[in-house]
């Protein structure tokens, strides 16, 4: 059985970045706007699904982010290889909350200090 997975406001700012992340990469390779923005919206549409339906899994068991763990924040964290982005998560309730989204290439958790601050 698989349990409700929401996503709060740090992770929805964070996937409008990816978003416009992966539409500047798509127009700096000659895609027109329009096509950059549907393949944009697509990659962030599959990093959802993916992430979501992993988390979702109550026979998957996630371990927690030990960079986040020893500044204080209790947060695990699963890897989209297809993606290439770690999801942020908060499974301690009954819902599972997503926190954000990252890059394995930035450093995740100033990421996450500069969405709270938005």
């Amino acid at each position: 059985m698989n349990r409700a997975v929401f996503l709060a406001d740090t992770a929805v700012a964070s996937l409008r970045e990816i978003k416009f992340y992966q539409r500047e990469a798509a127009l700096r390779s000659g895609i027109s706007y329009i096509e950059s923005e549907a393949k944009a919206q697509a990659f962030v549409e599959d990093l959802v699904k993916n992430s979501v339906g992993q988390i979702s899994d109550e026979k998957l068991q996630w371990a927690y982010d030990s960079n986040m763990a020893d500044r204080g924040i209790k947060i695990k964290r699963y890897y989209d290889a297809k993606t290439d982005y770690i999801c942020f998560f908060d499974d301690e309730s009954d819902d599972i909350a997503v926190i954000y989204y990252a890059s394995p290439r930035q450093n995740y958790s100033r990421a996450l200090y500069r969405l709270l601050m938005l």
